[in-house]
Order: structure tokens, then C-alpha cells, then sequence
């Protein structure tokens, strides 16, 4: 049961992760996120990544070659996406990332009003900021939406890419503390780089949205205390 239920995961996400990356991708290219050439292609993603995996599976029957492909596939698409979240974090110009120069001798200035004024180290006191906009008709909703929003999916893929590629990550132990330092490890770089504020509230939203994705699938590949197996598609 618990085969059938990864293999079923497995040709999901080989559509629906690529479609999403590749959505991701077209909107730092056009920003145009609901016309219909945006809503063609990730159908048409979904459905021709979704296909081709099933297709490799049938039509190969070495395991060690199966194996092989599924693990370049995935470290493949995990690459897309840490290229096009950092992309997203620290260069790009929708968030006046690049702006930035650590160069023009006032970094010390800059790093200490960036302390002052950017930097929020109590939990929820930027969530309710943003809630409270809501509420607020002179100012946009998608503001808030972004902080949110943005914030609690950005760091979802690593649920699914993580215990693909490693297999320590397949247990929980080893997974959380590991992208809790990869999310401080992107806050203190934006900091120190001035690409971003360094924000608890954000930890709490990149964590949050990591933990909730994690979890339906930790159920499933420990169900009944099974061992996670890195099925061949």
C-alpha cells in the first residue's frame, strides 16, 4: 500500500513541481501571472511531465538505471528552484534587490539603519502589521499578500526535495533543524547584504509553511513505521 501510495506521489509531483517552477520562472520573465498563455503552459506542463515519467517507468526495467534517472530528474528540478528562490531573495528588482551596493562606502551606515529600523526580532508583530492592511483600503492588499502569502509557500519544495535527494532528511529529526538553518541562514544573508529585513516573523511564515507541507508526507512514507524507499519511477 504504502509503494503504491509513492509512486502515485511520485508522478504528481514529476507535473506538478515542474509546471510550478516553470510558472515561477515565467513570472520573473513576463509578470503576468493569470493570462492565458500562463494558465496553457502549466496544463500543458502538468499533463507532459506528468506523462513522460509514467512512460520511462513502463518502458525500462533496470532498477539501477530507474534510480539513477530519478535522482538526476529531481536534483535537476531541485536546482531550478534554489536558482530561482535566490533569485527571488537577494537580486530580484520587484523588491529593489538590485539596488543594492555593498560598495558605495556606506555599508556601516546602512547595515546600522537597516538594525534600526528593518530589523523585527518579536514574534507576530510584522504578521498582525500585515493583517491590519487588510483592513486598510488606502493601501494594496497584495502588500500583504506577498508578505504572507509569499513567505509561508516559498519554502515548501524543500519538503518534497529534500528527503528525494537525502536520505537523512526522511526523518523528521534531521529535516526540521536542517531548513530552520537554511531559513536563518537566508535571513542573516539579507541582512548583511541589505537585500532584505531580517525578520523572526518571516522564520515563523518560511518554517511554518516548510513544516505544514512536510508533514501529509511524512505520514504517508512512515505509515505503519515503513521506512521511507526512494521508489523508481
Amino acid at each position: 500500500m504504502v509503494q503504491k501510495y509513492q509512486k502515485i506521489i511520485d508522478f504528481l509531483l514529476f507535473g506538478i513541481l515542474p509546471a510550478g517552477l516553470i510558472h515561477t520562472l515565467y513570472l520573473l520573465l513576463f509578470k503576468t501571472p493569470f493570462s492565458n498563455d500562463a494558465i496553457l503552459m502549466i496544463t500543458g506542463s502538468i499533463i507532459v511531465l506528468g506523462i513522460l515519467p509514467w512512460i520511462f517507468y513502463h518502458t525500462h526495467e533496470n532498477e539501477d538505471i530507474l534510480h539513477d534517472a530519478q535522482h538526476q530528474i529531481w536534483m535537476l528540478l531541485f536546482l531550478v528552484y534554489v536558482f530561482q528562490l535566490a533569485y527571488l531573495l537577494f537580486f530580484s528588482a520587484d523588491f529593489a534587490r538590485d539596488k543594492v551596493n555593498l560598495l558605495d562606502g556606506n555599508y556601516g551606515t546602512a547595515l546600522q539603519i537597516q538594525w534600526e529600523n528593518g530589523t523585527n526580532l518579536m514574534p507576530f508583530k510584522t504578521i498582525k502589521q500585515m493583517m491590519i492592511i487588510f483592513d486598510i483600503p488606502a493601501i494594496s492588499n497584495q502588500i500583504a499578500i506577498i508578505n504572507l502569502f509569499g513567505n509561508f509557500i516559498a519554502f515548501m519544495p524543500f519538503s518534497f526535495f529534500l528527503p528525494k535527494l537525502f536520505p537523512c532528511m526522511k526523518k523528521a529529526r534531521c529535516y526540521l533543524p536542517c531548513i530552520a538553518c537554511i531559513i536563518i541562514a537566508v535571513e542573516v544573508t539579507q541582512f548583511f547584504t541589505l537585500t532584505g529585513t531580517m525578520d523572526i516573523d518571516d522564520f515563523i511564515l518560511n518554517f511554518g509553511g516548510a513544516l505544514l507541507c512536510y508533514l501529509p508526507l511524512y505520514s504517508i512514507y512512515h505509515l505503519h513505521n515503513q521506512p521511507y524507499k526512494n521508489t523508481s519511477l
